[in-house]
C-alpha cells in the first residue's frame, strides 16, 4: 500500500492560517521538509496534522482542545484538514475543535467509504497504518530524526515493527482486542468469526514482512 500526504489547510488556530500542498505534476516527493521559524505555530501545527490522520482528538477534552485556539481571536471553530492518496485514490480526513463547547468532530471523504462521511472513517485497510506509534515515527520534528539516527535509541526498531505492523500481535497479548475491533471494524459490531476471518490474513501479512525484515539483515 502506497500512502502519500498531498497537503493540509489550516484555519483558525493558534498557528498561522495556511495551505500546504506537495504535489507537483502529479507527483509527491517521498522526503518533504516544512521549516518554520520559532514561534509560529510548528509544534501546533504538527500536533494537529497527528491529531487529524490519527482520529485521537476525539478523546480530548475541553482544556485541551483550548489549548489550539489563537490569544484574542473571537473565531468559535478551527478547521484542520488533510489530503491523501492511498494508491491513487484520495482520502480527505478534516478535524474540527470547536473551542466555545470544548467540543471536536471529524469528517472523512473518499469513495472508499461511499463518499462524504461524519466522524473519522477512513478505510479499514488504511487505519493499521494511522495510529500514533505509525504516525509518530514517519512525521516527525528534527528532534526524532537526530534521535532514529542513534544506535543507543531504539526508535529505528521501533519503525521497523511499526512498518511491518508487529504492534498488532502484541496488542492482542495485551488484552487489545477489543481495541482492535473497534478500529478496523468501520464502528459496526464484529461477530468473533468475522474478526477472526480478517485477523487470521493479517497475522500472515505480518509473519511474511517479518520475515522478509528478517532476510534483509535487520
Amino acid at each position: 500500500m502506497k500512502i502519500e500526504i498531498i497537503g493540509w489547510r489550516s484555519q483558525g488556530f493558534r498557528c498561522p492560517d495556511m495551505e500546504v500542498s506537495f504535489k507537483r505534476e502529479n507527483t509527491v516527493p517521498k522526503v518533504a521538509l516544512i521549516q518554520m521559524p520559532n514561534g509560529t505555530g510548528k509544534t501546533t501545527t504538527l500536533n494537529l496534522l497527528k491529531a487529524t490522520l490519527t482520529g485521537e482528538a476525539k478523546d480530548w477534552g475541553p482544556a485541551r482542545i483550548g489549548e489550539f485556539r489563537r490569544a484574542g481571536d473571537s473565531n468559535s471553530t478551527g478547521k484542520f484538514s488533510v489530503e491523501l492518496r492511498i494508491d491513487d485514490r484520495a482520502l480527505k480526513l478534516e478535524l474540527t475543535l470547536d473551542f466555545d463547547f470544548g467540543q471536536t468532530s471529524y469528517t472523512t471523504q473518499s469513495p472508499d467509504v461511499g463518499g462524504f462521511n461524519a466522524g473519522w472513517t477512513p478505510p479499514s485497510n488504511v487505519r493499521r497504518f494511522l495510529t500514533r506509534r505509525f504516525v509518530d515515527l514517519f512525521i516527525f520534528d528534527g528532534e526524532l530524526a537526530n534521535r532514529l539516527l542513534n544506535p543507543e535509541e531504539s526508535r529505528a526498531e521501533e519503525a521497523i515493527e511499526a512498518l511491518g505492523q508487529l504492534d498488532l500481535l502484541d496488542e492482542v497479548r495485551n488484552g487489545g482486542f477489543n481495541e482492535l475491533v473497534s478500529r478496523y471494524s468501520d464502528n459496526r459490531p464484529w461477530s468473533a468469526a468475522e474478526f477472526y476471518q480478517w485477523y487470521v490474513p493479517e497475522v500472515q501479512k505480518v509473519v511474511e514482512q517479518n520475515t522478509a525484515w528478517n532476510s534483509l539483515g535487520a
